[in-house]
């Protein structure tokens, strides 16, 4: 079963922003929760500087043109990737055009994992590739405030089973709940 990077590793992974290349890509895609694919695809166009936020998304229904607010945590990398831009792709690849998927994960994100300290057994048993991305925001949606609802639509679902499907059972979680038995 895929998935999602721990609060430990996401919180290394802030601190790999400007040591490993495109850290900072790996890191916005966990609080963002688009697809790797809808990632790349983000264009100045879709995003809105005033409101600070993207509209994107395309696999389904549910998941297309939706609208998903920058958060606080990464609030300045955008604000860097977008800053002096007209036009263009957020995430650009290292010539400045649109990211390729393939390298993208092949080049950069399997480095900045590694870089984190997951070997590669680990990371082929986790199935961590830039889909995980998302498995993360959806775990951080986990312990966020805010309707159901809200929650679902932010992530482009329709139901809750989709979502759990994309959230991991962890520690704090469990011991969250046994602690409140009374």
């Amino acid at each position: 079963k895929r998935t999602g990077l721990t609060m430990d590793e996401l919180g290394k992974l802030k601190t790999l922003i400007g040591k490993i290349p495109y850290a900072d890509y790996v890191y916005c895609m966990c609080y963002l929760g688009f697809r790797p694919s809808e990632a790349l695809n983000l264009t100045l166009q879709s995003y809105n500087r005033k409101e600070k936020y993207f509209i994107g998304g395309s696999k389904t229904d549910a998941g297309r043109d939706r609208i998903v607010p920058v958060a606080p945590q990464i609030q300045k990398y955008i604000d860097a990737l977008t800053r002096n831009k007209v036009g263009g792709y957020v995430f650009c690849g290292p010539d400045g055009g649109k990211f390729n998927i393939r390298r993208f994960r092949e080049d950069y994100f399997t480095n900045v994992i590694r870089a984190l300290g997951i070997n590669d057994d680990e990371r082929e048993k986790r199935l961590l590739t830039p889909h995980c991305c998302r498995h993360t925001f959806a775990n951080l949606l986990k312990g966020a405030k805010g309707a159901d609802k809200n929650k679902l639509a932010i992530i482009g679902h329709t139901s809750d089973e989709m979502l759990r499907d994309y959230q991991d059972a962890d520690i704090e979680g469990l011991r969250e709940i046994v602690n409140s038995f009374q």
